[in-house]
Order: structure tokens, then sequence, then C-alpha cells
């Protein structure tokens, strides 16, 4: 069985920003903040390459 590698971020956010994720987590039921911003990351990546799709 092969193990998929982990990649680690640290990023800091200002506390304005800090707080529209915590709610959002809250919003949408989330256990833990590592898992909120995955699926923040994953959306906004799709969406930007959904809107260059459609430029293109």
């Amino acid at each position: 069985m092969t193990e998929k590698k982990v990649r680690r971020f640290n990023i800091a956010v200002g506390e304005d920003l800090g707080d529209r994720i915590d709610d959002w987590r809250f919003g949408n039921r989330i256990g833990n903040l590592a898992e909120a911003l995955r699926v923040i990351i994953r959306k906004g990546i799709e969406t930007l390459e959904a809107e260059q799709s459609a430029q293109k």
C-alpha cells in the first residue's frame, strides 16, 4: 500500500479574516479548522480555474 504524502503549510491571517473563516466553518458545521481551510482552498482553486477557462 502506498502512502499519500502530506504537505504542511503555515499561514498567518489577520483577525478579520480569521473571524470570517471561523464563522464560515461554524456555519457549515465543519469540525476543525484544517478541514475548513482545505475546503475553502479547494473551492477557491476550482472557482479560479472555472473563471480562467471561461475567459479562453
